[in-house]
């Protein structure tokens, strides 16, 4: 499950940094920021950091986390690319 990220606005043209604080991590997993695959490093079961990239478009994004178990934690439209 995810239950804080922090930042939610992402810069378009730059990217960022992204924190994701929850529980059930595990190493190997995968993530999305929409349908693009992002990189991943995990910390430990509650934190993964997430290398978000540019965007071509200002909007909102969802956010998906998956297991190679296959559990999977997604909220829609959590992260906001702004120009």
């Amino acid at each position: 499950s995810i239950t804080s990220v922090e930042p939610v606005v992402v810069p378009v043209r730059t990217g960022a940094l992204v924190i994701v604080h929850g529980a059930n991590f595990a190493k190997g997993m995968r993530a999305h920021v929409g349908e693009q695959e992002v990189a991943a490093a995990y910390v430990d079961s509650g934190v993964v950091r997430l290398q978000v990239p540019p965007a071509s478009q200002p909007g909102p994004r969802a956010l998906t986390l998956t297991n190679p178990s296959g559990l999977q934690a997604r909220l829609h439209d959590i992260l906001h690319y702004l120009d």
